[in-house]
């Protein structure tokens, strides 16, 4: 009772070996019962049962395996396609496997000190095939097959590296390889990385690496997290949304534009509720500063009408009065201005809104810093509620493309062919200041 219960445990030990060190996938159950073997229902039955201590079988070895215990050798008979015995000495833990037995070849049966042979009795018998034949046992079965003498066997060569183990096809025309954990491809010869198992999602690139988790993801744009798993909570499908009106509200960008503008167009969404009706509280949507003291401002107020404004040497130069039918109600609009030498044009939800007679007072963007959301000169024209999709051209759009932008809605982008001189998904990739949150949940209706 003792000895079966030590092989029970030794068989178990040696199951988790096995599962541990091969991606055995057919492997599904193994047990013994005087070294008997078998995985699956209905599937390889192996008994090695025929043992004979100082003997061994010469001249049929197809795999040899060194420091393994007996139990490991006989597993990794079980798992050879080939194998019908092996010889084990358990002094010096040397391991070979065999493709026949003692009764298909018994004169190649001798005695050997401290060599144990131990084999299978199956149905490849002297005389179960013709003289011109190989005969192998079928163990899934309980039967054999009778081969040609010459018929190549493709695990005869042993194809499987890093101690992989081959097993041929039923009908000997191919050969699959069993690999152990570290290893994959046909023949074992791809040593397995983390990146293997294809951990960055939504198109991230993987590089394997030493260290923890064993690899390191480069995320496309949008996405972020150590697996690229995570969309990113900024950028061109995102709205700003400036909880309260104050200076301390804003996002600036240091030097986006490096001259001046002669033609632009400015290209935004927003939705403003305003409860107090006083056309003196001014909404700063842009604000653009050089180093000079230069500086240019888009501004909407209550009383619907907006403003272009210059400033110069802490005054204002110039300031466009844009009477306009915005309307501060809650709902999503687009608004784009378009600038040259001629006329500046006001579009509203993709139609011409007015147009200047003469372009001569506007101002003409300098280079320099941007800032969303504030105007740094009056705290009284900060924005409050959201904006989106501020975007900064550095030629005049047409009607058709202003249109585009319109239809695209709020989240759109890239849906022009001209890209933009400054674009949202920058903007937006800049820490907002202040009491600002960023709403990647976008409804344009």
């Amino acid at each position: 009772m003792k000895g079966t219960y030590k092989n029970f445990l030794l068989l178990f030990v040696a199951l988790l070996y096995i599962a541990s060190t091969y991606k055995v996938r057919e492997f599904s159950t193994l047990f013994t019962s005087g070294l008997t073997l078998a995985r699956g229902s209905g599937c390889k039955m192996m008994g090695l049962t025929d043992r004979f201590p100082g003997m061994q079988l010469e001249n049929h070895v197809t795999a040899n395996f060194t420091d393994v215990t007996e139990m490991t050798c006989s597993i990794k008979c079980f798992l050879i396609d080939m194998c019908q015995s092996y010889n084990y000495n358990e002094t010096t833990r040397f391991c070979q496997a065999s493709n026949s037995t003692r009764f298909q070849h018994i004169i190649d049966f001798h005695n050997k000190s401290g060599v144990t042979y131990v084999g299978t009795k199956n149905k490849c018998v002297p005389g179960a095939c013709p003289s011109d034949k190989i005969c192998r046992p079928d163990f899934t079965s309980d039967s054999f097959r009778c081969i040609d003498v010459n018929a190549k066997e493709p695990c005869a060569e042993a194809p499987c590296q890093n101690e992989g183990l081959c097993a041929n096809l039923p009908d000997y025309s191919d050969y699959t390889c069993t690999c152990k954990k570290e290893f994959t491809g046909k023949n074992c010869e791809k040593e397995m990385t983390a990146c293997d198992s294809q951990p960055c999602a939504n198109g991230g690139a993987c590089k394997a690496t030493a260290e923890q988790p064993g690899y390191i993801c480069a995320c496309l744009s949008g996405f972020e997290g150590d697996a690229c798993q995570n969309k990113v909570r900024t950028g061109h499908n995102c709205s700003l949304h400036f909880l309260n009106k104050s200076i301390s509200n804003y996002i600036e960008l240091k030097s986006p534009i490096s001259s001046p503008l002669q033609q632009y167009t400015i290209s935004l969404w927003f939705k403003i509720s305003l409860t107090v009706d006083n056309g003196q509280i001014f909404l700063t949507f842009l604000f653009i500063s050089n180093e000079k003291g230069q500086a240019f401002a888009l501004m909407f107020g209550k009383s619907t009408f907006g403003k272009l404004m210059g400033f110069g040497g802490g005054e204002i130069l110039n300031s466009e009065k844009l009477p306009s039918t915005m309307d501060f109600d809650g709902n999503w609009q687009h608004l784009t201005l378009t600038y040259d030498s001629k006329a500046s044009v006001l579009y509203r939800n993709g139609a011409v809104d007015i147009k200047t007679l003469s372009a001569s007072d506007l101002p003409i963007i300098s280079g320099g810093n941007i800032t969303i959301g504030r105007n740094p000169r009056d705290h009284r024209s900060s924005l409050i509620d959201h904006i989106a999709g501020l975007n900064i051209y550095d030629v005049v759009l047409d009607q058709s493309a202003i249109e585009q932008l319109f239809n695209g809605g709020c989240a759109a982008t890239g849906i022009i062919s001209q890209a933009p001189l400054v674009s949202w998904y920058n903007i937006t990739a800049r820490p907002p200041q202040g009491a600002i949150q960023v709403d990647c949940a976008i409804d344009c209706a």
